[in-house]
């Protein structure tokens, strides 16, 4: 199996050094593409590419240069990847915007200062954090948003645009559930971490959605923190029924997963939704 060397990291390496300092170098031994055309050789002389073409021809353009066999290896120029995502732009200039925070307690100032810059009860969105480098060598927590904004739901996404997996207790009970669970973390995918928690009581009352089943006693403070709009309440309960029968499908076929009509319907039930709860803007397609 030959080696791949992609991109030629040498190139990079000349462009950086200066023409005085520069080492004269003949490079051969593997493809070599030039974005142009594939050469057998390289003649770098000065910091800067002589000639690209024959080995004989090259060994010529930089006499006495020093010799770099790839040894079948591919060289490439160096790339420079310059590009943006529009959308994701757009919505980190719209939302709280955490690149380079340097630790959790800045984490939190930036949080406090954006709840106070943009009142309100709607929820906080906000990415680009990495704890790499923070001195706590941690992830932010619940304890830690809850500090800054104790009254409003916060979701904070990683630079990497990583997830966290929230599963019951009952998958770290089950050995194999919990070892496939363990891996996907240790893959270095887009899942870092897993979260358990306890939710016996909503399975036991038939699983699905926990936020539809399992019950939370609330004191008067704590309901009074919560929005009215999502109070189940007669009226409110005949206006979902209303939506229900307007928005969902009675049947969905597979081809209908790639027809637009299918996202359009769905976003406009979501709309509509957050509008009867009184949520405000919480979906992207919402805020861009």
């Amino acid at each position: 199996m030959r080696a791949i060397l992609s991109p030629l990291f040498l190139s990079a390496g000349l462009a950086l050094a200066s023409p005085a300092s520069a080492q004269d170098l003949l490079i051969h031994g593997g493809p070599i593409y030039t974005g142009a055309a594939q050469v057998e050789a390289l003649a770098i002389k000065g910091g800067k590419v002589a000639f690209a073409g024959p080995l004989a021809a090259a060994r010529q353009a930089a006499p006495g240069a020093r010799d770099v066999d790839l040894k079948g290896a591919a060289a490439y120029p160096g790339f420079v990847d310059a590009h943006a995502h529009l959308s994701g732009i757009g919505f980190r200039e719209m939302t709280l915007t955490l690149e380079g925070t340097p630790s959790i307690e800045a984490l939190v100032v930036r949080l406090q200062d954006w709840s106070a810059r943009h009142p309100g009860s709607d929820p906080i969105v906000g990415r680009g954090w990495i704890e790499t480098h923070w001195p706590e060598k941690r992830f932010p927590g619940r304890a830690d948003l809850d500090r800054a904004v104790p009254d409003r739901p916060v979701v904070l996404t990683r630079a990497d645009g990583s997830m966290l997996l929230i599963v019951p207790e009952e998958c770290r009970a089950n050995a194999r559930v919990w070892q496939y669970l363990q891996g996907l973390t240790a893959a270095g995918g887009l899942i870092r971490e897993v979260k358990v928690f306890d939710l016996k009581q909503s399975m036991q009352n038939g699983g699905g959605p926990a936020c539809l089943r399992l019950r939370v006693a609330l004191n008067e403070t704590e309901l009074a923190a919560v929005n009215p709009g999502v109070i189940m309440t007669a009226p409110l309960y005949e206006t979902l029924t209303q939506w229900v029968d307007k928005h969902y499908r009675d049947s969905l076929r597979e081809s209908d997963l790639a027809d637009p009509q299918l996202l359009l319907e769905c976003r406009t039930a979501l709309d509509e939704l957050t509008q009867i709860l009184k949520l405000g803007a919480v979906y992207p397609f919402q805020i861009n």
